[in-house]
């Protein structure tokens, strides 16, 4: 049974996996040319380390998504909520 104190880790968790990707998706959305070889090397790291932050927020999305799911079972009021 999903009971209030869950309900409430959940909406932080929520809130900030969201936090964490608005600013993930800043990031990604910046333009930078590629003038030689140099700094193709630098953006590629920068996109492996992404990446690998991405990868690394995995489990954290998958304990959200299977909260809500039990959230929805038990047809749990907050379970109808929309963000």
């Amino acid at each position: 049974m999903v009971s209030f104190i869950s309900v409430c880790f959940i909406s932080l968790q929520v809130r900030d996996l969201m936090n964490w990707a608005a600013g993930l998706r800043a990031t990604m959305m910046t333009e930078e040319k590629v003038r030689d070889a140099a700094s193709g090397q630098t953006l590629k790291a920068e996109h492996m380390d992404l990446k690998a932050e991405i990868e690394g927020q995995e489990e954290n999305f998958q304990a959200v998504v299977e909260e809500g799911r039990l959230m929805v079972q038990e047809n749990h009021y907050a379970a109808m909520v929309r963000w």
